[in-house]
């Protein structure tokens, strides 16, 4: 996994003499040196404001949040933001218009794992939104429950994940789809180079599986995630709306075509350690795991 540190170092910028004495810290993530893309990012504005001061928080590319009741805290949800550097800027107004300033710098990157020459999301997609800026139509939580996407992230119909790219089986595949910038969908063919690299179809499946039966159903056969992948039962979407096979498979599409009406996906499964390639309907909804484009590694 790449990571990048949190700066922390402040540079404010006042534009009166007494100025307050502003820092940021953060409660989401809990002491640790990266901010991951899908998770929460909680920060507070630690101050000592004068009586009528306006605190706000402006995270770059977002809407100020003018901040009301101490303590002075936030959360983002990160699903929908691309990787990349960002400004976080506390502001403190008072009632005469100065303005005392603390700024810092964060990376927000997206949780990866190198699998011989490729580089993997190692966490189901959660996005709604296409790097375009328009909603994604085909994206469901487990059981239209919301609690399940921090979790198992999002089940995506086959379109949904291509927003009409066109299918290939190429290695890469050029698809970027629903993935975020400088990522995309993979190709069958690159599943397959991940499964062969780990030793063939018929053992790969356990080392791309979390181990235990915390999110996975027993025997949860072979599974030791020796990849770093860490698979989950994440389940399926059918076409009539319903859902199945929570804790018991793992389904994740690809951008390669069977014909029309139905493609491949990279299934895992809680009976065996086995990875095995098959089709569905483009209606179900499977998990997306994202590889990273060449250039961006």
């Amino acid at each position: 996994m790449v990571f990048c540190m949190v700066c922390v170092g402040l540079l404010p910028m006042c534009k009166k003499e007494n100025d307050h004495q502003i820092s940021i810290s953060f409660d989401m993530p809990h002491d640790q040196d990266t901010i991951l893309i899908g998770h929460p990012l909680m920060a507070k504005v630690n101050v000592i404001p004068v009586n009528g001061s306006e605190v706000s928080l402006t995270l770059e590319g977002t809407d100020k949040v003018v901040l009301t009741d101490t303590p002075y805290v936030y959360q983002w949800n990160t699903r929908n933001m691309e990787e990349g550097k960002y400004l976080l800027t506390a502001e403190v107004r008072d009632n005469d218009g100065n303005i005392s300033q603390g700024e810092v710098e964060i990376w927000l990157l997206y949780p990866s794992v190198t699998i011989g020459n490729q580089v993997w999301m190692k966490e189901n997609l959660k996005r709604t939104y296409y790097s375009d800026g328009t909603p994604i139509v085909g994206a469901f939580a487990y059981g239209d429950d919301s609690s399940n996407v921090a979790t198992y992230g999002l089940l995506y119909t086959w379109d949904a994940v291509m927003h009409g790219e066109k299918a290939t089986d190429e290695n890469p595949s050029g698809v970027q789809g629903a993935c975020p910038v400088g990522w995309h969908v993979p190709s069958r063919a690159e599943f397959t180079e991940m499964v062969n690299y780990l030793g063939g179809p018929d053992v790969a499946g356990g080392k791309m599986k979390e181990a235990g039966y915390d999110h996975w159903a027993s025997p949860n056969d072979g599974a030791t995630n020796s990849s770093g992948f860490t698979g989950l039962g994440g389940g399926e979407r059918k076409v009539d709306g319903t859902y199945d096979r929570l804790l018991r498979n793992a389904g994740f599409w690809t951008c390669t075509e069977n014909d029309l009406s139905s493609a491949y996906y990279q299934c895992l499964t809680a009976i065996h350690p086995i990875t095995r390639q098959w089709t569905d309907s483009k209606k179900y909804g499977y998990s997306l795991r994202c590889v990273k484009n060449k250039d961006d590694q």
